[in-house]
């Protein structure tokens, strides 16, 4: 309590001072009197000081020229702003305490407050965010685009300007030596001194002007990036990039003057995503995880075959997922030359022979016999290079084959898919067709969809949707055969065709068929997109084949759903 008294008495004095430099000295005799006199241990004089002493006494015998206070006036005054000290020193204190402990919630495990002082007297660019380091002096600088001396072009490095220093090392002393070591050697690296550099000219305001242009060339050319980068994201035509940019320079954003054509959005988002990928592909060769390559023939909008090339990995050790990698040309479309586009794709893109020979386990493609012909199947030629590498059969290929097989077992389901061919051949190659079913489906309140064709080349969720339109539509369907068929302006053969397709459609078998290829196409479709996930395991995969046979088995005795609805309405 005494010292808190002696902290008051001293803010108290230097407020008292403060307050009264601007009187005359008259009133300033006045409130040095008033002082003493609400301070009487103040008023003695120290024997160290018996100047000080004489010169008070002096000044308080002058004359004052203006009207004193009251003494009690002024004690309640000189009270009152010692009360007010002392809150102002309570609530320093409080904020004092709330900043260590939002400081010690951002240090590194390894690091305590003391710590943290130690390091940032000694290197006073650091600072702390969500336990990593940063440098405030390359986050400054970075505003300034990129700093060029005579030929010299510096750049900063992004993770100290992010604050994404963080320590490495499993015990707290090798975590404490990683971060001094870091510092240090960030400290001396030639892009810090020249953000000091930069800062210094700043401050003296000796920045060149053409600085600060590139400044604003670069912020209107990163806002062109970011829109074409959207463009990407969302999948929308390059031809909107214009208006896009159009759009932005009303609202007032600085878009500059160039960039913005359409041919231009797509040489923008090749550049990203040829500097995206190499990152990928830099952050796959420093870990080195193990590598499962997927690649599939398919022809290019030119008509010329192509191979597409994914690859499965773990990035930055996180889950295995599957990615796009290229999209190869072929020039031969046999074993040899697919292997050796596909090698040449991967060495282009980083991955050398050492590294393959070292991380590459998995091969998966379709079941044609270019892929995985024993003999000299690209498989085969592969594995005789990467004797560790293991061919798959794509699994959801393999799904489609099998359906293949039991449709070709099962003649029943002939009769089934020519009608849904004829089905899509009726509306999809006559628009007053699709006009009058488009009428049918608004008069009874049925949303319209498209008719397609069912267990063809196509993936099986494919037919499912071309089943799952016609169930849907099925009373449109029938009041739109019926009508053409009393429709004067048809032909006979025409009137006797939707006579026969409105006939079949109304018949019972036919209905409890579609019932139940409905239940069996929604539980092959859901099997087919899982297969598809790129997040899928081969476990996993395993374990939703052996789950699909069982339900299979089980729809013996204990029917769909959409098979006893069409049980129950027949």
């Amino acid at each position: 309590m005494k010292a808190a008294q002696v902290i008051a008495q001293g803010n108290i004095s230097s407020s008292i001072a403060a307050q009264y430099q601007h009187l005359s000295p008259a009133q300033s005799s006045i409130s040095t009197t008033a002082q003493l006199s609400s301070n009487p241990a103040a008023a003695k004089p120290s024997p160290a000081q018996p100047s000080s002493s004489s010169s008070s006494t002096a000044q308080l015998q002058q004359p004052s020229l203006a009207q004193p206070s009251s003494s009690s006036s002024t004690a309640q005054a000189h009270n009152s702003i010692a009360q007010s000290s002392i809150n102002t020193t309570a609530q320093t204190s409080t904020n004092s305490l709330a900043q260590s402990s939002s400081l010690k919630q951002n240090l590194p495990d390894c690091w305590g407050i003391s710590q943290y002082e130690y390091f940032k007297q000694a290197y006073p660019f650091i600072y702390v965010s969500n336990k990593k380091l940063g440098c405030s002096v390359c986050k400054s600088a970075t505003s300034l685009g990129v700093y060029r001396q005579g030929s010299q072009r510096y750049t900063f490095s992004s993770e100290w300007q992010n604050c994404k220093i963080s320590p490495y090392g499993r015990t707290k002393t090798k975590q404490m030596t990683s971060l001094r070591k870091k510092i240090h050697e960030h400290k001396s690296l030639q892009r810090h001194i020249q953000a000091v550099a930069i800062l210094k000219k700043r401050s003296e305001k000796q920045l060149d002007s053409s600085l600060l242009v590139a400044q604003e060339e670069i912020t209107s050319t990163m806002s062109v990036f970011r829109t074409a980068y959207y463009i990407a994201k969302r999948n929308k035509p390059f031809t909107e990039h214009p208006e896009l940019t159009d759009l932005q320079r009303a609202n007032g954003v600085n878009i500059g003057r160039v960039l913005h054509s359409n041919v231009t959005c797509g040489d923008i988002i090749q550049l990203i995503s040829k500097e995206m990928k190499g990152d990928l592909m830099a952050s796959i060769m420093s870990t080195r995880p193990k590598l499962t390559i997927l690649i599939d023939e398919g022809t290019a909008l030119s008509k010329k075959p192509c191979l597409v090339v994914f690859l499965r990995c773990s990035v930055n050790n996180s889950e295995p997922t599957t990615f796009f990698l290229d999209l190869v040309e072929l020039q031969s479309t046999n074993a040899e030359g697919i292997t050796e586009a596909l090698l040449n794709c991967l060495l282009g893109h980083g991955l050398d022979n050492a590294f393959l020979n070292e991380c590459l386990v998995g091969f998966c493609s379709d079941g044609a016999s270019v892929m995985l012909g024993r003999k000299a199947g690209v498989f085969s030629r592969l594995k005789s290079t990467f004797p560790r590498l293991i061919g798959r059969h794509r699994l959801n290929h393999r799904l489609e084959l099998a359906v293949g097989d039991a449709v070709k077992q099962c003649t029943e389901i002939n009769h089934f898919s020519s009608f849904m061919d004829k089905l899509y051949c009726l509306y999809h190659q006559s628009p007053k067709n699709q006009r009058e079913l488009r009428s049918a489906t608004s008069e009874l309140g049925i949303v319209i969809k498209k008719i397609g064709r069912v267990l063809s080349v196509r993936w099986v969720a494919s037919s499912h949707r071309a089943v799952k339109a016609v169930w849907t539509m099925h009373e449109a369907l029938y009041a739109n055969f019926c009508k053409a068929s009393h429709d004067a302006e048809c032909s006979a053969n025409e009137r006797c065709m939707f006579q026969g397709l409105a006939t079949k459609l109304s018949s019972g078998d036919f209905i409890k068929n579609m019932g139940l290829m409905l239940d069996a196409l929604e539980e092959l479709k859901d099997l087919s997109e899982s297969l598809q996930s790129r997040d899928i395991s081969l476990s996993r995969a395993v374990h939703l084949v052996e789950r699909e046979v069982d339900t299979f088995i089980a729809r013996q005795h204990n029917p769909g759903p959409n098979y006893r609805q069409a049980a129950e309405t027949v």
